[in-house]
């Protein structure tokens, strides 16, 4: 569900907008001239490229006597590996909260998705600090709550107040197992 673009650096760059409060009082006298105000410039959002890597290892004698269900080793392990790496990548893009540079001791890491939840993010009951992806700071998880009806509806009423669109829910499969059990839904689907 997370776009893919190319990118020509281990640095990439871009802006976010942001919407003005919405306005049922906004009208207009007709014939009026047109009173204009200072406009909001774009900020600048930024992360880094990561590299995933596995490797594997067979020997020619495990290559070629013969397997129970498979012909290959390689190609066992090879598909293996892949979807070790899809498995990586996913959790990387979702939790990582904060880049690292790449330095010739230290690997680079992309931000994921938790780092860039600006708004709207619920971290917990107390002292929770959401991330900021204009400074690169990771979030801080306030003290643990139990999951409820009322706080994912106010997370998905705070996303739509903020110009997005509360349509999907991504948890942790131990978390799944919760929102499985909340009550108030109306409408379930696999």
């Amino acid at each position: 569900m997370i776009d893919r673009i190319k990118v020509s650096n281990v640095f990439h760059e871009w802006t976010r907008d942001s919407y003005r409060a919405p306005s049922a009082s906004n009208a207009a006298i007709e014939g009026a001239d047109a009173s204009y105000a200072a406009q909001v410039q774009p900020g600048p959002l930024n992360n880094r490229t990561q590299i995933f890597q596995d490797t594997l290892s067979v020997s020619n004698t495990a290559e070629t006597v013969k397997k129970y269900g498979r012909s290959s080793e390689i190609n066992r392990l090879k598909a293996k590996k892949m979807v070790e790496l899809r498995r990586d990548i996913e959790a990387a893009a979702i939790g990582n909260g904060a880049s690292v540079t790449g330095t010739g001791s230290v690997a680079g890491q992309m931000r994921g998705l938790f780092g860039f939840i600006a708004t709207n993010a619920s971290v917990g009951a107390t002292t929770g600090v959401a991330p900021n992806p204009v400074t690169n700071t990771a979030p801080v998880a306030g003290t643990a709550r139990a999951i409820s009806d009322v706080l994912v509806k106010a997370a998905v009423l705070a996303a739509y107040t903020n110009g997005g669109s509360g349509s999907v829910l991504l948890v942790s499969p131990a978390q799944k197992q919760k929102v499985s059990a909340l009550t108030g839904n109306v409408t379930r689907q696999q």
